[in-house]
């Protein structure tokens, strides 16, 4: 129904406002919000009628043939797929494209966890070797992990460094008794920390 509205908007418009002067016209916000309003409805509507021609299908088939044996047969997968696969439609578009997209992304997420399986599974190197080359010479194995590795192996492991800025920031401070700002204490503090 809204739908015919959309249709006939411009003669219905016209029409209420020379038949029925007291009723306030449709506006243009509410003419958006009927279209959008049919884009949603119409699923339904589909889905309405794919159901409806099951029930009539089945109904028209039966009163065809009346042996139990060949309903048997009607009803086995490939004749019942073909009755399916010969409606094409919106729903089951939109559905396919929906399982698509679920199914790239189970490969993306299942193609990280095999790299996690694959590198668990690896055996240890050396203790002395260089990591980065290590992950240079894997980066085709392990793509993902390689950029997560790249980034992680950077960290210093130690709170050794953090502990030693701390301790010039207190010498600097204690040795100029306070004389310096705030801003000038985290200068002196990145020079010696970075020389």
């Amino acid at each position: 129904m809204l739908a015919r509205v959309l249709e006939v908007k411009h003669s219905l418009i016209s029409l209420i406002a020379i038949e029925y002067p007291a009723l306030e016209n449709l506006t243009s916000d509410e003419m958006y919000l009927m279209s959008n309003c049919c884009k949603i409805l119409e699923v339904f509507k589909d889905v309405t009628e794919v159901i409806s021609t099951y029930e009539r299908w089945k109904e028209r088939i039966f009163s065809k043939i009346g042996d139990s044996r060949q309903q048997d047969v009607l009803l086995s997968p490939t004749t019942s797929n073909a009755v399916i696969e010969g409606e094409k439609s919106k729903i089951w578009e939109n559905f396919d494209s929906f399982v698509a997209d679920v199914q790239q992304n189970q490969e993306v997420r299942s193609g990280g966890s095999v790299q996690v399986n694959k590198y668990v599974d690896e055996p240890l190197f050396s203790r002395n070797s260089d990591p980065l080359k290590w992950w240079g010479a894997r980066k085709s194995f392990y793509p993902d992990l390689c950029d997560l590795a790249r980034r992680a192996l950077c960290i210093v492991a130690s709170s050794v460094p953090g502990e030693r800025i701390f301790l010039k920031a207190g010498q600097i401070v204690t040795d100029r008794h306070n004389k310096h700002a705030r801003k000038k204490v985290s200068q002196i503090l990145f020079l010696n920390s970075n020389m």
